[in-house]
């Protein structure tokens, strides 16, 4: 039930025209009833009717909503403010987390650029990034350190190599390749490979050079110095070939001529002692041939010019001659010389004699 269902105000001019004459009607055969109400009335004063009068004359007019109404109104206030907390709290919980992720994301980036820092500051090269503006972005502690000390010489590209390597870098190199370069610094050359190349910050597309100093100063020291003892080393070389075929020239001639006094002495001595010396003083003759000829040979196996000559020989008329000879030298040195070669059926062989007799001669002359 609404306010407008249960009171009717008008508004009057008049406050008269409010006051309304009533009348009470009994029953005819209520006397007593009618003798109680009027001596009643007659015992009322007019005082006492003006007192009630008086208290009836303010009224108290409440207005509002009925419960049922106020119960949904707050229901529904409620369920809205419950929403909006509800949502703030969701929106505050996913903007902590965010707010997390991203602290934990700069955290790692910073961990990585410090480690990149710290991986750069450990090599010897100048690594330098510059902007779009040339300007500097990036540098390792070698690169900081040099253009302290340029900075300190005040930056004059006569002194400060870094200035010059920087300008012809800049100036005569692509991008994408590497270069050496040469500079003279303070009265010195100095030689640098440089390499530039473009990156893009895949965050705001923007593009970064970047430039790679290393020194090659010594090592291009080293590589004349190498030259220059590779050139002397050959020419030493050169030396040495031409000292070893004059001298195994020089040698050949008189030992031919020794070995053919032997062979016409040989056929006028008729003791059979004699004839085993002189076979002796043979032999030694033709190994010191095989010696002139190893000095031959040494050149030969520098020049990876040296063939072996294969030829079938009868192993015992082969190996007998040097076998005797270093008998002779035991027997003079008072040493014992035994050969301990068991006979089978293979009797001839097809090797390089001479440089058999050159191995055995070398294993048994230690």
């Amino acid at each position: 039930m609404t306010q407008q269902s249960l009171f009717h105000i008008e508004a009057r001019d008049n406050a008269a025209s409010l006051f309304k004459n009533i009348g009470v009607i009994l029953h005819q055969d209520s006397t007593f009833l009618q003798s109680v109400i009027n001596s009643a009335i007659s015992l009322t004063t007019q005082n006492e009717i003006d007192l009630l009068t008086l208290k009836h004359h303010n009224i108290t007019a409440q207005y509002g909503y009925s419960e049922e109404r106020i119960i949904l109104y707050t229901l529904a206030v409620s369920s809205f403010i419950f929403v909006l907390v509800t949502y703030g709290l969701v929106k505050t919980r996913r903007l902590s987390i965010s707010l997390n992720k991203a602290k934990q994301s700069e955290q790692r980036s910073y961990k990585q650029i410090q480690w990149l820092m710290t991986l750069l500051d450990s090599l010897p090269t100048l690594i330098s990034i510059h902007d779009q503006t040339n300007k500097l972005v990036l540098s390792n502690s070698a690169f900081n350190k040099q253009r302290d000390l340029c900075i300190t010489a005040g930056n004059d590209q006569k002194s400060c190599w870094l200035k010059q390597a920087e300008s012809q870098a800049q100036n005569t190199l692509a991008l994408g390749i590497w270069k050496t370069i040469k500079c003279h610094c303070s009265g010195h050359e100095k030689h640098f490979r440089v390499i530039r190349q473009r990156v893009m910050n895949s965050s705001d597309e923007s593009y970064y050079t970047v430039t790679v100093l290393d020194d090659l100063t010594r090592w291009e020291a080293q590589q004349r110095e190498l030259e220059i003892s590779n050139t002397k080393a050959q020419e030493a070389i050169k030396a040495r070939d031409l000292f070893l075929a004059i001298v195994s020239h020089e040698l050949r001639t008189p030992i031919a001529a020794m070995i053919g006094l032997m062979e016409l002495l040989s056929t006028k001595i008729e003791c059979k002692d004699n004839m085993e010396l002189l076979s002796n003083a043979q032999i030694s003759a033709e190994r010191l041939k095989l010696l002139v000829s190893d000095i031959l040979d040494i050149s030969k196996m520098e020049a990876n010019q040296l063939h072996l000559e294969s030829r079938n020989s009868n192993i015992y008329q082969e190996l007998c001659p040097i076998f005797r000879t270093f008998e002779t030298h035991a027997r003079l040195n008072n040493l014992n010389f035994k050969v301990d070669w068991k006979t089978g059926s293979i009797n001839t062989a097809s090797l390089d004699w001479l440089r058999v007799t050159q191995i055995l001669n070398n294993l048994l002359n230690k």
